[in-house]
């Protein structure tokens, strides 16, 4: 999924900045006030944070937003392929417009 959304290592690091809090059981709440990292159940408040935040933020949303995109059924599946595969052409129709729009490609 990296390479179809254009993720490189200098965009997003291999590990987040931050820690994204998806559920947590009432009595393992208190533990959280020792974390280094910036903790949010909210991408929009962790991505407000810093930079790195806000690219790894960024980088999640879209990710989300790309694996959403997909028919329902299992991951490989020839209808999954054949969406993946058109996702793919798409974004880098728009990654190739908005990077090269005036040398290489001429658009």
């Amino acid at each position: 999924m990296d390479a179809a959304l254009g993720y490189t290592a200098e965009i997003v690091p291999a590990l987040p900045p931050y820690l994204h809090l998806l559920g947590a059981r009432r009595e393992a709440l208190p533990l959280l006030k020792h974390a280094s990292l910036p903790l949010s159940h909210s991408l929009a408040k962790l991505e407000k944070e810093n930079d790195a935040c806000a690219r790894m933020a960024a980088a999640q949303a879209g990710a989300s937003d790309f694996g959403a995109l997909r028919v329902p059924g299992p991951m490989g599946s020839i209808s999954s392929k054949i969406i993946f595969d058109e996702l793919t052409k798409i974004i880098e129709e728009i990654l190739c417009r908005n990077t090269c729009a005036r040398t290489v490609c001429g658009v």
